[in-house]
């Protein structure tokens, strides 16, 4: 289903669509780079956690603990992760391509593969984090095709 002709594109943060001209942007390169992007930005907001973690345990021992071993996983998560990034590309391609590359199908996306990859990793951590790396996943590739196809509106 395409938009009527003149109608300008969606905005990025349109929660279902997506710009189809970020089409001529996706290619293979564009793929690896937003893994890659996604595997950086999930190792540093693990990161992040951990220190709100340590700086937490000074009031709250048991709270602090928690929230640093929660930072620790999503850090130590981006050893595993690829193997949902590897799929995750694909449903985004194919999303990115006809218009529908917004954050909620990415996060719908990233939630059934997580659930599909709960049962090899026997951890439901992979259901929790799908959405949130489709997240950074979508935002690398959204990024990396509008640097390929050039400006193309917002």
């Amino acid at each position: 289903m395409t938009p009527p002709p003149g109608t300008p594109p969606p905005h990025w943060s349109d929660p279902l669509r997506s710009d189809p001209a970020l089409r001529a942007g996706l290619g293979l390169r564009t793929h690896v780079l937003a893994i890659l992007i996604a595997l950086v930005a999930t190792a540093l907001a693990g990161l992040a956690v951990w220190i709100v973690g340590v700086a937490i345990s000074a009031v709250s021992q048991a709270t602090g603990g928690a929230i640093a071993a929660a930072g620790m996983v999503l850090t130590f998560s981006v050893m595993f992760s690829w193997a949902g990034h590897l799929p995750g590309a694909l449903i985004l391609h194919a999303l990115l391509a006809r218009g529908w590359g917004g954050w909620l199908p990415a996060m719908a996306g990233g939630l059934a593969i997580g659930a599909v990859l709960l049962g090899p990793f026997e951890s439901l951590f992979a259901v929790l984090c799908g959405p949130l790396l489709a997240l950074f996943h979508l935002a690398g590739l959204r990024w990396m095709a509008r640097l390929q196809s050039g400006p193309s509106g917002r």
